[in-house]
């Protein structure tokens, strides 16, 4: 018989932990190191990639082993992530004219993005809230503006979720106070002045209830004078990510097989169009998801956020470089 174990339990929806195999008695006492290949009979809740195991939804994972005549199996919990953020470095994936080219594959995308796995209290929420505010150059865009992302709002509500447009009132900001409690996701798109320590205060709340944050930023071209606002964000967030001015993936095909990394983000993604992305430097607890199409750069990741502050300060901004224009 095989032994199986991994190298952490549970593991964390979109984390990663290591398998192994012993071969073991009748009683089941390891004997010795074996090769083995392993998969997973429930693929809705764990994806498995040689022997690396990466959890997608809550719940008890089935994992079966096999090397020559012998065979195993391991019962892995997949519990809920610690407070987390998904920061992405591009913003026009999911205007009308990304999904007309990618057509399911990016609504698939989408679905998961939007979706909130977390099982917090704010995981069974209907409401998706988009902010353009903070001067975000999303706010009238020919690329992320409400204008050219009605497909993705027509598509959202089809399935029972409300899109709301979080704006800036007067004398105040959208996050002054608490989010509406039915906000399950909230993306934040490309904001161009800094977010203070209150706002983050409110924000790091919104993730301790299981709320998903997810931050849309840019590339040299669209976003190089404002990479700083994103930065101070992240490190202010708890962050260990630094968005990087640069362009090293423009308008070239969907991307496909090792630049989608298994997580909870890219479950049913066999292509994504991801036009014009800035590239993200990441540090610790931070999980590389999408990388450009010769799977050197990252250009969208998971961060850990550190629920137990803010710290101000000022975020070292990248010198910008120059970028082609992205698709149409």
């Amino acid at each position: 018989m095989l032994v199986l174990s991994a190298s952490s339990t549970p593991v964390g929806i979109g984390q990663s932990v290591t398998l192994s195999a012993q071969y073991g008695d009748a009683d089941g006492n390891p004997l010795g190191a074996a090769s083995a290949t392993f998969r997973t009979t429930t693929p809705g809740l764990i994806s498995i990639q040689g022997n690396t195991a990466t959890g997608i939804a809550p719940g008890v994972a089935q994992i079966v082993a096999t090397s020559g005549q012998y065979t195993g199996s391991l019962a892995l919990p997949v519990g809920k992530p610690a407070a987390e953020m998904v920061v992405l470095g591009e913003a026009g994936f999911m205007s009308d004219g990304e999904i007309q080219y990618n057509g399911a594959n990016q609504l698939q995308f989408l679905d998961n993005l939007f979706a909130n796995p977390s099982g917090g209290t704010r995981s069974q929420g209907s409401w998706v809230a988009i902010y353009r505010g903070h001067g975000s150059l999303c706010a009238e865009s020919s690329f992320c503006g409400p204008s050219v992302t009605t497909t993705l709002y027509s598509h959202l509500q089809s399935a029972g979720t409300t899109v709301t447009d979080l704006t800036d009132p007067s004398g105040g900001t959208a996050f002054s106070i608490p989010l509406d409690p039915k906000v399950r996701t909230l993306a934040i798109l490309m904001p161009t002045t800094p977010f203070s320590l209150g706002e983050i205060a409110t924000l790091k709340q919104f993730a301790i209830e299981g709320g998903r944050i997810i931050f849309l930023g840019g590339n040299a071209n669209d976003y190089g004078d404002f990479v700083d606002v994103e930065n101070l964000f992240l490190a202010n967030m708890g962050s260990s990510i630094v968005a990087n001015a640069d362009d090293p993936w423009c308008d070239h095909p969907a991307l496909t097989g090792g630049s989608l990394r298994p997580h909870q983000l890219t479950a049913g993604v066999t292509a994504l169009a991801f036009g014009c992305a800035g590239s993200l430097t990441l540090g610790a607890n931070a999980t590389p998801v999408i990388l450009d199409g010769n799977q050197v750069y990252v250009m969208g990741a998971v961060t850990a956020i550190d629920v137990t502050g803010a710290t101000g300060g000022q975020a070292k901004r990248p010198a910008p470089k120059t970028s082609p224009v992205r698709r149409p």
